[in-house]
């Protein structure tokens, strides 16, 4: 189990890293979201092609910041139920969760998301606006994310079980 909890410990630190990076992304957004609201505002002259750019920005951030969503351990659950039970009983339902979720949707949107994207730059996809702004990169990002949500899932439940092995103690 030691060389397990090393591979975990990897995997987080490689995820880790990656959101530190990520976090960066949330400056140009932002500056390009407040020169869309000016440029619309104050000028009157709104843009079109901000509209996009942006989208895609949030797309691979959204995307690529997942994983360390569920490093940093801020999913969605019932709060109020989760937070009575023990750690034993959270990191169980945990690894229920990962198991029977987050892997067999990391699994099927890697596949099936890999052909999507696949499909999208061999078409050279683009936007329906006028100004045909390139989509495909976003829809590339989709499989090269949830690979990354797969492998911090599979730390998640390392880890899990780890805890369950102890009975708890962490």
């Amino acid at each position: 189990m030691n060389w397990l909890l090393k591979i975990s410990k990897a995997i987080d630190t490689m995820t880790d890293h990656l959101g530190n990076f990520m976090k960066w992304w949330t400056i140009p957004i932002m500056l390009l979201l407040m020169y869309e609201v000016i440029s619309r505002r104050v000028f009157d002259n709104p843009s079109e092609w901000n509209f996009f750019v942006t989208q895609q920005f949030f797309g691979f951030f959204y995307l690529l910041m997942a994983p360390y969503g569920v490093l940093q351990n801020v999913n969605i659950r019932v709060d109020v139920l989760y937070a009575r039970f023990s750690l034993r009983t959270r990191s169980l339902i945990d690894l229920i969760g990962n198991i029977l979720v987050m892997l067999p949707l990391s699994y099927i949107v890697v596949v099936y998301g890999t052909q999507y994207a696949m499909n999208s730059i061999v078409s050279g996809e683009s936007s329906m606006s006028p100004m045909r702004i390139p989509i495909y990169q976003v829809k590339t990002f989709l499989p090269l994310a949830f690979l990354l949500l797969g492998i911090q899932t599979i730390s998640e439940i390392i880890k899990k079980v780890q805890i369950i092995g102890e009975g708890g103690e962490q």
